[in-house]
């Protein structure tokens, strides 16, 4: 299965690679050594200024600000993908069902570019954000470095105010104060190799995980029993009085990119599949492309948050028809950047990915219930059209049908069309 994504960006997915590599020590030899002795000392300055900073927190002299609504964050310990985004999902559909007005507070890493400078294209959405607004109703994000300014710009301009601001990747973020601090570790790799960036992955030291007040383990189902035992230990040792929940991914349904209707995931079983994906952790992608029942011919990975232009979907069809394949495959977070008008001759789908509590859940719950005691009927809100016209925020664009894309295996069913 290919994993070459050739691009105007094959570049940066090269270098990513290569750096991954060498800190997995996949890389041997005098050129590799040097370069992870150089990302050793480049790991130490990133301490001393990451440990300055929690430091002033640690001591007061710095204070997080607090708004006039509750807060809850969800982060990590390392870089890459931990299942953050549809954690925040799942939280924003129990608050919205709870009665509460929500809005997500987002950096906006992977905002679209544009230009010679590589600046922001104004107003623009990040591929999170797109995710969230297509399987959430009455939800709102604000995108902005500064998320305490973020959530009193939304207090100021949102109606009915929110009452609750979800801040995605949060754990870092101390300006802002919260009610629930979530953090998220990955089964797969859950403290970075062991260093700190670039050296490693870890964002900063593991004994700062204290600050949490819930930990979940996601992709528990994906590691040995013993090994999931082992890590609940360690981490159990330096959060005694802290809930430790598992939880996996877990694929909630299949849909066509078009419109993002669904698609029956049986259809999958037999076909040629050529799937890619722009994802931090590509790895929980190609397991999840294991257990379809299709043949996949190739699996192209991106860089995390990839924008794809024209020539790389062009690609990326291109060699999906040499390899024979009967469609193309990717994630809902990929799906949702790609331009409505983008015509394609093959059958487009995509996976959409939840999260799964496996052990845990009623203390999570418990714990949201003391943060958001009265249940109440849903409240509507202004639309997201509406707040960015206030706020100069985009969004995506209301009607993204493809004309061309038809129900093709609904033709398939009756006989009336062809497998592809």
């Amino acid at each position: 299965m290919s994993s070459t994504a050739p691009s105007t960006n094959a570049e940066a997915a090269d270098i990513q690679r290569a750096v991954l590599e060498i800190i997995r020590g996949q890389r041997t030899g005098f050129t590799p050594a040097v370069a992870k002795a150089m990302l050793w000392l480049a790991s130490g300055a990133y301490r001393l200024g990451a440990g300055f900073r929690n430091t002033l927190f640690d001591l007061n002299l710095k204070q997080a600000g607090r708004v006039g609504a509750k807060v809850i964050s969800v982060g990590n310990l390392t870089v890459g993908g931990t299942g953050k985004t549809p954690m925040v999902e799942w939280l924003g559909g129990w608050v919205l069902q709870r009665g509460y007005p929500v809005v997500v507070l987002s950096r906006g890493y992977g905002q679209k570019r544009t230009g010679a400078a590589g600046g922001p294209v104004p107003g623009a959405m990040n591929d999170e954000g797109l995710l969230l607004q297509a399987n959430l109703d009455n939800i709102h994000l604000v995108l902005s470095p500064d998320r305490l300014r973020a959530a009193e710009t939304a207090l100021e301009h949102i109606e009915p105010k929110p009452e609750c601001f979800i801040m995605d990747d949060g754990f870092q973020h101390r300006r802002l104060a919260r009610d629930l601090d979530i953090l998220l570790i990955d089964a797969l790799n859950p403290f970075g190799y062991g260093h700190l960036l670039p050296r490693g992955l870890l964002r900063e030291p593991v004994k700062n995980m204290k600050r949490a007040d819930v930990i979940i383990i996601t992709r528990a189902d994906q590691i040995e029993k013993s090994g999931l035992e082992c890590l609940q230990t360690q981490i159990r040792r330096r959060l005694p009085e802290a809930p430790v929940l598992t939880a996996m991914h877990k694929l909630k349904s299949v849909l066509q990119c078009s419109d993002l209707s669904p698609v029956g995931s049986g259809w999958l079983k037999g076909k040629r599949i050529y799937a890619f994906c722009g994802l931090g952790n590509p790895e929980g992608f190609r397991r999840e492309l294991e257990t379809l029942g299709g043949e996949v011919v190739a699996c192209e990975e991106y860089p995390d948050h990839h924008w794809y232009s024209d020539e790389d979907f062009q690609g990326i069809v291109k060699r999906a028809r040499e390899a024979e394949a009967e469609l193309l495959l990717t994630t809902q977070k990929d799906a949702v950047k790609f331009d409505p008008e983008l015509e394609v001759d093959l059958p487009f789908l995509c996976l959409r990915i939840g999260i799964e509590i496996l052990e845990g859940e009623d203390e999570l719950t418990s714990r949201l219930i003391k943060i958001f005691p009265e249940e109440r009927p849903a409240v509507g809100m202004m639309s997201q059209v509406e707040l960015n016209q206030a706020i100069s925020f985009g969004e995506r664009p209301k009607d993204f049908h493809r004309p061309w894309e038809e129900k093709w295996w609904e033709k398939e069913e009756d006989g009336t069309g062809s497998r592809c």
